[in-house]
């Protein structure tokens, strides 16, 4: 019974040495278009991810997921310091099918929000989810 006691400690152990060290989080709070909670776009549409960082903040990752019909657009990474004017800091080009790219936040940040903006051109049904990364 010991040793069966001492093996699983010690494979509890190990398993713990290879944690991970990245931390990617769903941002969940911050789904929102026009007040309402959204994740999915129709024909010409658009959607938003709000996220206010921190300086553990490392990356907002965009993922696009095609649903049907030709997918097409934008989405835009962009910022704000004062809440008034909305600055474009990147894009990914929608392609037809399954799309997605990480943001790199720099470590000194210039802005108080941050925000993905998924632009829906043509006809098509697709959805997206935002991720946020995190520095150990």
């Amino acid at each position: 019974m010991k040793k069966l006691f001492a093996f699983l400690l010690l494979g509890s152990l190990l398993s713990l040495s290879f944690e991970s060290t990245a931390q990617i989080v769903t941002q969940k709070s911050g789904v929102s278009t026009a007040g309402a909670a959204k994740t999915t776009l129709t024909n010409v549409d658009t959607g938003y991810v709000d996220f206010k960082v921190d300086p553990s903040t490392q990356s907002i990752e965009a993922v696009d997921l095609k649903t049907s019909g030709t997918v097409a657009g934008k989405v835009y990474l962009i910022a704000t310091v004062s809440g008034l004017k909305w600055y474009k800091l990147d894009s990914l080009d929608r392609s037809d099918g399954d799309n997605s790219k990480v943001f790199d936040i720099p470590a000194k940040k210039n802005h108080a929000r941050y925000r993905l903006q998924w632009i829906q051109s043509g006809t098509a049904v697709s959805t997206f989810k935002a991720y946020l990364q995190t520095r150990n």
